[in-house]
């Protein structure tokens, strides 16, 4: 399910400011929970008071740990968390920091929606990567028949390289 934000929409002129939307890949669990799925590396939960973000599948991973350490670098930039809000959560390979208090509880969870939303958007590159690193083994391990040859269509000579096969002495050296 997409939620559609916009922000300042009703307390700004709209001549004054432009209303901001964006399509956000976001699912709401049943007591409320905001859950962001879309990354490969980890999954983020916005809480009532916080934001979580765990690794995908249970998979602790550098990958993973890497992604979690820019998302929560991300949103203290952003003003959304604080820096020293930010630690390990009490699942293993959890990280957690506090939402930034604030009068309006409704317009906090659009900001935290909209600046994950934005920190998923940056990361889609490095989806991408692995896309591209997947397609690259698959292209080194199983050719296609324009990429390959037939056993015994390319003729085998007595001599390949530069080093012989058999050992002989040269210069009181053995190759082999």
């Amino acid at each position: 399910m997409t939620i559609k934000i916009k922000v300042g929409e009703e307390a700004v002129d709209k001549k004054e400011y432009p209303v901001v939307s964006k399509g956000v890949n976001v699912k709401r669990s049943l007591d409320g929970e905001l859950l962001f799925m879309s990354h490969p590396h980890l999954d983020v939960v916005v809480k009532e008071n916080k934001v979580v973000a765990f690794a995908k599948n249970g998979k602790y991973t550098d990958e993973a740990y890497a992604a979690m350490k820019r998302l929560f670098d991300f949103l203290a930039r952003k003003g959304i968390t604080s820096f020293d809000s930010i630690e390990g959560g009490n699942i293993y390979g959890s990280l957690e920091g506090k939402l930034q208090q604030s009068l309006d509880d409704e317009a906090v969870k659009q900001l935290v929606i909209f600046q994950v939303g934005a920190f998923l958007d940056t990361e889609e590159s490095e989806i991408y990567d692995d896309y591209y690193e997947q397609e690259v083994d698959d292209w080194l391990t199983e050719p296609t028949e324009e990429d390959s040859t037939e056993l015994g269509k390319i003729p085998q000579s007595p001599k390949k390289g530069s080093i012989p096969s058999s050992p002989r002495p040269t210069t009181l050296v053995y190759r082999i």
